[in-house]
């Protein structure tokens, strides 16, 4: 390996095969070491320098412009692990290792796939308040506010399961209670006719045998609820 020196620390390495590196020499705590700064020509001798200057500033602070370096990419590399799309995935598989209902699932993948333009990507960190209502407001303005409430109350779940595992400290979408129109409730006719009446009766004991709890509730309000 050929070095050419510079001054004040910077070095051009020029490798056997014919590549060039630039270096930064320096000690910090007593030892040597040395800083990658880059490939000529991609990385100029002037810009060079200029990385040198910021190194050789922190040095002078007492730090350690390649650990600095590390813990840099080391913060990025957690950032692209923990975006709102890769936690939300992460989600989905608890609820499918709890045994959640396909329908369940289905429908959260829905909703998660209409973020997948506006908050997928995000570094779920860096996601803020009007970063979900921005989010909700498409829903709302396509006079999909029903999608748009089941959409907020996903993100909320996403962000929870976020802070459940210490990854941040906040859930940005409590905020957003209030910031879109709620969907008003449609009513139905009650069912009167003697074979409509039999044919939801049947539905519900069908629903009880797969869904105990729920079934049971269902079967006691057709028998209670006021008429």
């Amino acid at each position: 390996v050929k070095k050419l020196a510079d001054g004040k620390g910077l070095q051009l390495w020029i490798m056997p095969n014919g590549g060039k590196y630039w270096r930064y020499e320096y000690r910090h705590l007593g030892k040597r070491k040395l800083l990658a700064l880059g490939t000529y020509p991609d990385l100029t001798l002037e810009k060079a320098r200029e990385k040198t200057t910021d190194a050789r500033r922190q040095v002078a602070d007492d730090l350690d412009p390649s650990g600095l370096k590390q813990q840099r990419k080391a913060e990025l590399r957690l950032a692209a692990d923990n975006t709102f799309g890769k936690i939300a995935e992460r989600l989905v598989a608890k609820k499918r290792k709890d045994g959640k209902a396909p329908v369940t699932i289905a429908k959260m993948e829905w909703i998660l796939a209409k973020l997948k333009t506006s908050l997928a990507t995000r570094s779920i960190g860096s996601i803020r308040t009007p970063d979900v209502i921005h989010a909700l407001k498409k829903e709302e303005e396509a006079d999909n506010l029903e999608t748009a409430r089941r959409m907020r109350t996903v993100i909320g779940e996403v962000f929870r399961y976020a802070m459940q595992h210490g990854i941040i400290d906040g859930d940005p979408s409590a905020a957003t209670r209030g910031a879109i129109a709620n969907p008003k409730p449609k009513h139905f006719t009650a069912i009167t006719d003697p074979q409509r009446v039999g044919a939801l009766l049947r539905l519900v004991d069908d629903y009880a045998d797969r869904q105990i709890i729920t079934g049971s509730a269902l079967q006691l309000m057709a028998l209670l609820y006021p008429r």
